[in-house]
């Protein structure tokens, strides 16, 4: 089976350039510009008199599942010449891996998928191509000029590995014939949603997108993990499947050291197992150990690509998958949630916009690069970002959107494009833009993703996200009980062994939790009408902070607690205990160390 490594390629240039050598030797002429593309390069074409649309890649109508691609462009064209904004409404509604160009008689303009899932990588506004590589070769072909490599960075906001190189903002478009960018998302006053319509909107939108992915003729790969955003667009394909291919690739365990990270691997296998089994899916496990690229491989993958995330995953889909299929990723679920500290949202401070970019800059970005807040204030300037401050909208989730969404994971896309294409149920501006609505505890408690579930596979909820336990076993751990001759009531009580003798209760971590992954604390609330004075006191002392205490909202080592920490709980008031371990122990020593005594003081 030969599958090329760089896929779909084209390059857009504003002038005439000798081709012949690249595989891009194919070429329309534009009103603008010239597009150059190879004869594998998947190109849809709608011509009328008056202008000219030109699809690279795949579109879908979210509207309407069943439109093919020719009736899309169809549409657009119509509507790009009865009324632009009613274009760009549209344009907003269609998801897929695509860049559209629409060629008239005086421009030629270039738009991008709703989050560059289609990566496009520009210079000096001058040339746009589908990867890095090419507009390298494009520059010294048509303009004499060698670009400089980086070489400190792959993916920080809109920078590449190439000085002078960008990536191109899926929410601008690009004039040729003005050579500037312009603004076209967002375009409406902000206004928080009510949830219940934002639901409502959202299920007609995947509605019609489970029609398209039903009615195709490519073979259909659903990666699968234990966490919520999985969990969404697995209850969303539950009409179709028979049609769908499961699939988790488990990582080389054996060079990963114990701890937080090798427990989430561990627990996360665990978890899509049992999905896999008691929903009777068609469900794979690979595991990466044994998908090392060869030498070839990474050398091809290297020279045509920009990203290197995981090469063992690039080599799985190209030895096991079938050529042009379809890969259902579940991504862009961040939008729904809240991908930085709370105190952040909604903040117009620039300082802490750029100090939130700081978790998105590679190592060698840190440690080399001077002034990075050059970079970020570039950044801003070049993508018109400030224009989004007059609709009010929430800036982190924009500049997540744009800058981590539309660069670093726009680039992991093209390692697996040389067997399937990516897609996304949340890849259109018209859902991301349902999200974003969402009011504050919506977003943080993650409620719209819990709802699609439980509207469309309300099973799946069985299997709680990211630990071991079932949702029957969770509920079993959470019990309450009832200290009449203290006034006090115990409730939440979680993966807790305990004991009451005279004034003072006695607990530790039950043997059977999983003490990194598992809630294991309580709540103590005071029933009677006076203050109640108590001392929380641990029994172990150790060097090693492996044991941590929450008391309320502060947190402890448990070594700080062994000379007993005083609280005074007034009527009616809440006392929360939280254990913190920094993984799953599983030695009888681990939870004897967690004992703690509660003793009411008179």
């Amino acid at each position: 089976m030969s599958k090329d490594i760089l896929k779909n390629p084209f390059i857009i240039s504003n002038k005439n350039i000798e081709m012949n050598k690249l595989i891009t030797s194919k070429v329309i002429k534009l009103s603008k510009g010239f597009l150059y593309y190879s004869s594998d390069t998947d190109i849809t074409e709608h011509r009328t008199d008056d202008i000219n649309f030109i699809l690279i890649g795949y579109v879908l109508d979210t509207y309407n599942g069943l439109s093919s691609c020719n009736e899309i462009l169809e549409e657009l064209s119509g509507l790009y010449l009865q009324d632009y904004n009613l274009f760009l409404d549209k344009l907003d509604c269609l998801n897929g891996r695509y860049v559209i160009i629409a060629n008239t008689g005086i421009d030629t303009e270039i738009y991008n998928d709703a989050t560059a899932l289609r990566p496009i990588f520009q210079w000096n506004k001058s040339i746009f191509a589908s990867h890095e590589i090419l507009v390298k070769e494009a520059a010294k072909i048509g303009w004499n000029t060698e670009l400089e490599d980086f070489g400190v960075n792959n993916g920080y906001l809109d920078y590449t590995n190439t000085v002078d190189v960008y990536k191109f903002n899926p929410n601008l478009k690009f004039s040729f014939k003005d050579r500037e960018y312009e603004r076209i998302y967002p375009r409406h006053s902000y206004e928080v949603m009510n949830k219940d319509e934002i639901l409502q909107k959202l299920m007609m939108n995947f509605d019609e997108q489970i029609k398209w992915l039903n009615n195709t003729d490519k073979k259909l790969y659903f990666s699968i993990t234990g966490g919520y955003d999985s969990r969404v667009s697995l209850s969303l394909v539950k009409p179709m499947l028979e049609k769908v291919t499961f699939f988790t690739y488990i990582a080389d365990l054996s060079r990963i050291k114990d701890g937080v990270r090798k427990n989430i691997y561990l627990k996360d296998k665990d978890n899509v197992e049992k999905i896999g089994d008691n929903l009777n899916l068609n469900h794979h496990i690979y595991d990466l150990k044994n998908y090392y690229p060869d030498e070839n491989f990474k050398e091809q993958l290297s020279n045509s690509i920009s990203s290197n995330h995981s090469l063992n995953v690039s080599y799985l889909m190209y030895k096991e998958f079938e050529e042009n299929s379809i890969h259902v990723k579940s991504t862009l679920y961040e939008i729904a949630k809240m991908p930085y500290p709370e105190e952040m949202d909604f903040t117009l401070n620039y300082n802490r916009l750029f100090r939130l970019s700081t978790k998105w800059q590679t190592v060698n970005f840190k440690r080399l690069v001077k002034d990075k807040k050059a970079y970020f204030n570039n950044f801003i300037e070049r993508t018109k970002f400030k224009e989004i401050e007059r609709f009010n909208y929430n800036l982190p989730l924009l500049l997540f959107w744009e800058s981590r969404m539309a660069n670093w994971h726009g680039n992991i896309t093209q390692e697996t494009e040389h067997t399937s294409e990516t897609f996304i149920f949340l890849n259109n501006r018209y859902v991301l833009d349902l999200l974003m609505r969402a009011d504050f505890d919506v977003r943080k408690n993650k409620e719209l993703l819990e709802d699609i579930v439980h509207y469309k596979w309300p099973i799946i909820q069985y299997f709680v996200p990211n630990t071991y336990r079932t949702l029957k076993e969770q509920a079993e751990n959470k019990n309450n009980l009832e200290l009449q001759n203290l006034s006090l009531r115990l409730t939440s009580i979680s993966n807790l062994d305990m004991k009451l003798e005279n004034n003072k209760i006695f607990f530790k971590p039950s043997e059977d939790t999983y003490l990194f992954d598992d809630r294991v604390g309580l709540q103590i609330k005071n029933t009677g009408n006076k203050n109640k004075y108590l001392k929380i006191k641990g029994g172990y002392k150790h060097p090693v902070k492996n044991i941590f205490i929450k008391i309320n909202d502060v947190r402890y080592s448990i070594n700080e607690v062994t000379d007993g920490i005083d609280i005074n709980l007034s009527p009616e008031d809440d006392l929360t205990v939280e254990y913190h371990y920094t993984r799953n122990f599983k030695n009888k020593s681990w939870f004897d160390a967690g004992r703690i005594t509660v003793e009411c003081m008179e």
